[in-house]
């Protein structure tokens, strides 16, 4: 079996493995990087690209994270990391940092309703995630290998020195050796129904996903086999399947054509509106200006969209009442050219860009759906 070697072996090139690499190859260290896809930035170049940091009030941060905390722990068997979260508060000013040096830009800061202040950042682009680290990967001392899949863990006196992996066009088996350490990156687990299935109920673990089918837990498997400790793997939040962009730049309406919830709001709540209406039926009615603005992350949901010249047009082709849909997108854009701050029907205050409404036809309602967007288990882990 080929054996190649470097100083570190890092798994997955999405954000948290071009990070590594970067910090490794600054280091002088040699680095070979194995990635199941055929592009670095992983999941985080197909999503709506927003980051949290926190430049101030750490002590806030900790409470708002807390009481998310505590809202999920009624649902989940959660285990809280009280470190882990003081040390991204306490780091996460200079990871905005270092991105704005390599070039990522930042276009708004977002208002979300589980931070009492506000800390969301929209990046204008997220393929700026991979063209922030394209250099580090073309340094000679990195050796990437796309199409390439983790299939366990080589330990020596307990500890981690090798990465058993096959090439995924061929089956070739390989090991990749480290001198100094492997750096599991390999993403979260929203696509791996069989790791799911150990850890959701019923047919939860077969709902739809969003993001890249290569996020299926790969390395969760591979670490708890040789002794990883696996908590909150239970916490796979349902939501509705749309990227928080498209949500913003539209109204959600039922099967009687009236919106029914803040688009915006905590997606719990979204989930539990939905499952509240008629048949569980929903759509995200947006304009031409928002199609085209958000095309890329419109074609990545889970049901494709319906179009209408008009919105009587729509109307008639997802079978709601014209008059009722009509007076639904009037009154939005009437909130919309007034300067009232929130939503006066549901207390929304993420809106449009430029507090843009639904005016240029022709129109499209984007059928609305259950699934998982973020898995948020993974191994307990030291502050180094």
């Amino acid at each position: 079996m080929e054996t190649i070697s470097a100083d570190v072996v890092v798994v997955g090139a999405g954000p948290a493995g071009m990070a590594a690499t970067a910090a490794a190859v600054e280091r002088g260290a040699s680095v070979v990087v194995l990635e199941a896809g055929n592009r670095i930035g992983g999941n985080a170049i197909t999503s709506t690209g927003y980051l949290a940091f926190v430049h101030d009030d750490r002590e806030g941060f900790y409470a708002d994270a807390l009481r998310a905390f505590e809202t999920a722990a009624r649902r989940y068997a959660l285990v809280w990391d009280a470190a882990a979260i003081r040390q991204f508060a306490a780091e996460s000013g200079e990871t905005h940092r270092d991105l704005t040096s390599r070039g990522v830009r930042f276009s708004r800061i977002v208002t979300r309703p589980e931070h009492s202040v506000d800390r969301i950042y929209a990046v204008e682009d997220p393929a700026m995630f991979a063209r922030a680290y394209a250099a580090d990967f073309e340094n000679p001392r990195v050796r990437t290998m796309f199409g390439v899949r983790v299939d366990r863990l080589h330990t020596e006196d307990g500890r981690v020195t090798a990465v058993a992996a096959h090439r995924l066009d061929d089956d070739t088996r390989f090991i990749a050796r480290a001198r100094h350490g492997v750096v599991l990156a390999s993403g979260g687990y929203q696509a791996g129904h069989a790791l799911r299935r150990r850890h959701q109920p019923g047919g939860a673990s077969e709902s739809a996903y969003f993001g890249t089918f290569n996020c299926r837990g790969d390395g969760h498997v591979i670490g708890a086999a040789v002794g990883g400790d696996l908590v909150n793997m239970s916490h796979l939040p349902p939501m509705i399947l749309a990227p928080s962009t498209v949500a913003e730049n539209a109204v959600a309406v039922n099967a009687a054509g009236a919106r029914f919830h803040d688009e915006t709001g905590p997606f719990d709540d979204r989930v539990t509106m939905l499952r509240r209406q008629k048949q569980g039926r929903g759509w995200y009615i947006l304009d031409a200006f928002g199609v085209r603005a958000q095309a890329r992350l419109i074609a990545q949901m889970p049901q494709p969209p319906v179009t209408g010249r008009t919105i009587d047009q729509l109307a008639a082709a997802i079978d709601v009442p014209a008059e009722r849909l009509t007076a639904t997108v009037d009154r939005w854009n009437g909130f919309l050219a007034s300067d009232a701050a929130t939503d006066p029907e549901f207390g929304r205050t993420a809106l449009p860009r430029c507090r843009r409404g639904l005016k240029e036809g022709p129109f499209i309602a984007v059928p609305m759906v259950e699934g998982v967007n973020f898995s948020c288990g993974g191994f307990r882990t030291t502050a180094r």
